[in-house]
């Protein structure tokens, strides 16, 4: 998930841990096919549909859950990633970080 409110860019995700929606998302939802988050020394990044933003450690404003449990890590500029167990193949990862 991306928010529109924060500063986006376009470009790659940067080196680290690459996650992907799991098969059966991928299967059926065209969105989640174009869905990756980097999980790096630095903070998240997520890339959807060709814009990439980016929420690091030491800028984290605040997580919250969402309605469906999963957590949404706000940064200080605006962005927000979201992330859970299921939504990302071995999502687990990204929440324990």
């Amino acid at each position: 998930m991306v928010t529109e409110s924060g500063p986006t860019s376009t470009g790659e995700l940067p080196p680290g841990e690459v996650f992907r929606p799991p098969l059966v998302a991928l299967i059926l939802a065209k969105d989640a096919r174009a869905s990756r988050v980097a999980l790096t020394s630095d903070g998240l990044t997520h890339a959807f549909d060709g814009r990439v933003q980016q929420v690091t450690w030491a800028e984290v404003a605040g997580v919250m859950r969402d309605a469906d449990g999963d957590l949404v890590v706000y940064g200080l500029d605006g962005q927000a990633v979201a992330v859970g167990p299921t939504l990302y193949k071995h999502g687990q990862r990204l929440v324990d970080a």
